[in-house]
């Protein structure tokens, strides 16, 4: 079993939460493409076939609990649907932003943290203990640009 499945799984367990087959189905999805941040319609053209009885408002459902437990985030890139992005779950902190194409709708991960810096200077600016942030930028891909 992959380690971040297993990983998912003990989330889930630790707070008296079922591991039911669906939520299995449902985080096998969302760790096989979890470059792709996918909306729950995604998820649900990729398991449809795997059970017959998991329907969109289980995985909606499921998504929502995913959210609570901090399991996923949500990312809202301004296409009316809501994508899922996977927590690194050996810290507690952001680790990671996101390049959106507004052309396109493809979703770059920006790995680095270059954030970090601006956020301490405004812990001491304000005196405020800042626990997370989220940052997205909005422009056009590489290929996008080249095709206009």
């Amino acid at each position: 079993m992959n380690q971040l499945v297993k990983e998912i799984y003990d989330v889930i367990s630790n707070n008296d939460y079922k591991l039911t087959n669906q939520r299995k189905i449902v985080i096998d999805a969302l760790v096989k493409n979890q470059e792709d941040h996918l909306n729950c319609d995604e998820i649900y053209d990729l398991v449809k076939n795997v059970d017959k009885n998991l329907g969109l408002a289980t995985i909606y459902r499921s998504l929502k609990l995913f959210v609570q437990l901090g399991i996923l985030t949500e990312l809202n890139i301004g296409d009316g649907s809501i994508r899922y992005d996977l927590v690194d779950l050996n810290t507690n902190s952001h680790n990671h932003h996101h390049l959106i194409c507004k052309s396109c709708g493809k979703i770059i991960e920006v790995k680095d943290d270059s954030l970090e810096t601006l956020e301490k200077e405004i812990e001491k600016i304000y005196d405020f203990k800042i626990e997370n942030h989220k940052c997205k930028f909005m422009g056009l891909c590489k290929e996008c640009i080249e095709n206009s």
